[in-house]
């Protein structure tokens, strides 16, 4: 088929995509970022996108752009901004809409630049090198977006491993609300909402016999309570929460 030109009366914007990935990384809530290959900003870091195609969707345009740019597929990705103010980009009018995707603590992930990225690394979200186009604004508006999202929907928990400790989760909490949280308040609070399952604490050795020379040592082994309690996280309980429409933020 052969390829048309498009003219109008009137000037038409660009679309554009923007991913932020994030990933729990004690002590830190890193964002991957990409070194631009080409101009505008050669050299300069910036979150993962692109220009959306004509005939693609948006949600699949930032998967495609996300793929492409670092290798990363499959993710769950969230859209929370739109970005359009006219000079954000020197090549013209051009209109982005933003995604971020949570990666849970545990999950590998192996980043690698592709396409036009030169370059593909992970920063910490509080300290991160100068960016390409208006990305520092859209990373402040993902903060905002997040700490909304912890205290409304306990996103906090999407960013930890299958199981955590309590200090785990306190630390992504400090981290997005960059406020001090009071752990026995945020386990209170939590287990009060029904969001916290203890896990079974483990031990890779059985219990010596009543009687024997271990059990009476006069030494006791104080493994056990020295290891923190370990949790899972009741999702379909939160699910149920979110549902009433009378149930509160839950920030500690």
């Amino acid at each position: 088929m052969t390829k048309g030109r498009y003219c109008y009366d009137y000037p038409r914007p660009a679309v554009t995509v923007d991913c932020a990935v994030l990933q729990w990384q004690p002590p830190a809530l890193r964002i991957l970022l990409i070194r631009r290959g080409r101009d505008p900003f050669a050299g300069r870091w910036a979150l993962p996108g692109g220009f959306v195609d004509i005939d693609e969707p948006i949600p699949a345009a930032a998967a495609r752009e996300l793929r492409e740019e670092t290798g990363l597929d499959s993710l769950p990705l969230e859209q929370f901004g739109v970005f359009g103010t006219p000079g954000r980009d020197p090549r013209g009018r051009t209109i982005s809409i933003a995604f971020c995707a949570l990666i849970p603590a545990d999950r590998p992930v192996t980043a690698a630049a592709g396409d036009d990225a030169s370059g593909a690394d992970w920063f910490d979200l509080r300290s991160l090198p100068p960016l390409a186009f208006d990305h520092a604004d859209v990373i402040r508006t993902l903060g905002d977006h997040l700490a909304a999202a912890v205290c409304h929907r306990a996103r906090a928990f999407d960013l930890l491993g299958e199981t955590f400790a309590l200090a785990d989760l306190q630390a992504v909490y400090e981290t997005v609300l960059a406020r001090p949280i009071d752990p026995v308040t945020l386990h209170a609070r939590l287990t009060a909402l029904g969001l916290l399952i203890p896990t079974a604490p483990s031990s890779s050795e059985p219990p010596a016999p009543a009687g024997s020379a271990s059990a009476d040592s006069a030494t006791p082994d104080t493994t056990a309570r020295l290891t923190p309690p370990r949790f899972r996280f009741a999702r379909p309980r939160l699910e149920a929460l979110l549902r009433d429409p009378a149930f509160p933020p839950f920030a500690p």
